[in-house]
């Protein structure tokens, strides 16, 4: 799960990275933050408040 919003450090090189490794990953994002860039669009992405019943939807598609 990676944080789209690291103390104003980019994450998408790392999530660019993680594509080309093929590992799923999901977005969380605290609200209030500009869109995925578009190649990031079918990433599965949470907003907060972060539970349980918005986490496991996200992994299934993330995983699935």
């Amino acid at each position: 799960i990676l944080d789209v919003n690291l103390k104003g450090e980019s994450v998408w090189p790392v999530a660019a990275e993680l594509r080309n490794r093929d590992i799923p990953f999901i977005l969380a994002s605290g609200g209030h933050v500009d869109p995925p860039p578009a190649e990031f669009a079918s990433v599965p992405m949470i907003d907060k408040p972060y539970t349980i019943d918005r986490v496991t939807p996200a992994l299934e598609a993330a995983l699935g």
